[in-house]
């Protein structure tokens, strides 16, 4: 199986040219495709997905801190952005396999 990038090896991904959000996809395995599985896969990851157009990586940690503090200016206005009752309904740390491989399998490639 040739390859682009081999195992071990990772390259660098720009999604929203405009906010700028870089990632580095390091790739772990590589396997043959299996009989009934819809490709590309997501094996695990980290993380809860941005709000779209929340801005680039320190915009997002903006947002993350000021929904995290009630007295922050922001906050309020945040939340209805968001469309969230509480802060508590927003939990950066949480990555929804699932969910990821259903927005993977609905792109169209």
């Amino acid at each position: 199986m040739d390859s682009v990038v081999k195992e071990g090896e990772s390259f660098d991904y720009t999604y929203d040219f405009g906010d700028s959000w870089e990632h580095r996809i390091l790739v772990e395995r590589q396997v043959a495709a299996g009989a009934g599985h819809h490709y590309p896969l997501c094996s695990g990851g980290a993380g809860a997905c941005p709000p779209e157009d929340c801005g680039g990586a320190p915009e997002y940690d903006d947002l993350k801190q000021a929904l995290g503090d009630c007295a922050h200016p922001e906050h309020e206005a945040l939340l209805r952005w968001l469309g969230l009752k509480t802060a508590a309904d927003f939990d950066p740390t949480h990555f929804h396999l699932c969910e990821t491989n259903r927005r993977l399998r609905a792109l169209d490639w």
